[in-house]
């Protein structure tokens, strides 16, 4: 039970600092100015909710394997039926996570300015590495911003535009579908059901 609790506070936390990562971000693109100051604080609460979606997903992640969610497909299934729709949740699953740990490290890589971290830690931007920028210029011919360019590009024009929102929608329509489904088990076969959770 403690388990369960966990993983719904940590599921509904990455939720919330989601919301709050597109919408600082969107609010900060159509409705301020680089003059204003408003665009600065919410540049800052954007970062900060990426950072905390990258925490929260890695705990959630860990968590998942500690409780032998993301077990072999063959001790999932107790049928061909749910076989064949347990990969495609798996693949999902697993999906949703790398574009979780993927989309807060390309910002990091991509951005080049320092942030206050919960207004307490101030973490120096990728810009601040010296021995990168010279190991680049040196051995690569390389500019630092050159570098970063397509992890900013990724991050804003193709993960959080395009991927994350095409997961997210997918995992929705799966738990809506899940649900539907499961209830509609529950009405016609409650026996069965009740029976294997005893079992279980």
């Amino acid at each position: 039970m403690v388990q369960f609790n966990v993983k719904r506070v940590l599921h509904w936390s990455i939720v919330i600092s989601v919301v709050v990562a597109y919408a600082s971000a969107y609010y900060r693109s159509y409705f301020t100015t680089q003059l204003e100051v408003a665009n600065w604080y919410c540049l800052v609460l954007h970062m900060n909710a990426g950072a905390m979606v990258f925490v929260l997903a890695i705990l959630a992640f860990v968590l998942r394997r500690r409780t032998h969610l993301l077990k072999p497909i063959t001790v999932l299934a107790e049928n061909k039926e749910r076989a064949y729709t347990a990969w495609p949740a798996r693949l999902m699953h697993l999906m949703l996570y790398v574009m979780l740990f993927v989309l807060p490290i390309s910002a990091y890589l991509g951005t080049g300015v320092d942030f206050p971290l919960l207004g307490t830690v101030n973490v120096a931007g990728f810009m601040r590495f010296e021995v990168i920028q010279d190991w680049l210029k040196n051995s690569h011919g390389m500019l630092m911003t050159s570098f970063m360019e397509p992890f900013a590009n990724f991050h804003k024009n193709l993960g959080s535009a395009y991927l994350l929102p095409i997961l997210l929608l997918g995992h929705i329509g799966a738990a809506l579908l899940h649900k539907i489904y499961a209830s509609q088990n529950t009405r016609f076969f409650p026996m069965v059901i009740s029976r294997k959770k005893e079992i279980i």
